[in-house]
């Protein structure tokens, strides 16, 4: 936990049950130059890097992507539902297209 910002960390969303997780390694992703890039740190940042962080080792994951119109999103859960993390990945590649979808439903129990 010594490596948190020193004015303290805030999640982007609440937790209904009031629960943390714990992590050794941040895993990223981000739609960039038209390629999807995994990349990993070991630094909780405070807000997301306009580029992947130095010594994070970006790796591409599939290229001829369409960044414009490639989400990624995620609905907080609640209470009564689990949190939906969803990637929509756009892809062209000779004036041909398709799109593909994932969701990943983010239970919110231990």
């Amino acid at each position: 936990m010594g490596n948190l910002p020193a004015t303290g960390f805030r999640f982007a969303y609440a937790s209904p049950q009031q629960r943390v997780y714990l992590a050794q390694t941040v895993v990223g992703f981000r739609c960039q130059n038209g390629q999807l890039l995994r990349y990993t740190y070991n630094q909780l940042l405070s807000t997301l890097p306009a580029a992947p962080p130095p010594g994070s080792n970006p790796e591409p994951l599939a290229m001829n992507v369409d960044c414009g119109q490639t989400r990624f999103t995620y609905q907080a859960g609640s209470t009564a539902r689990a949190g939906l993390l969803s990637l929509m990945l756009h892809t062209t590649l000779d004036g041909e297209s398709f799109q593909l979808l994932q969701q990943v439903h983010i239970d919110n129990a231990p």
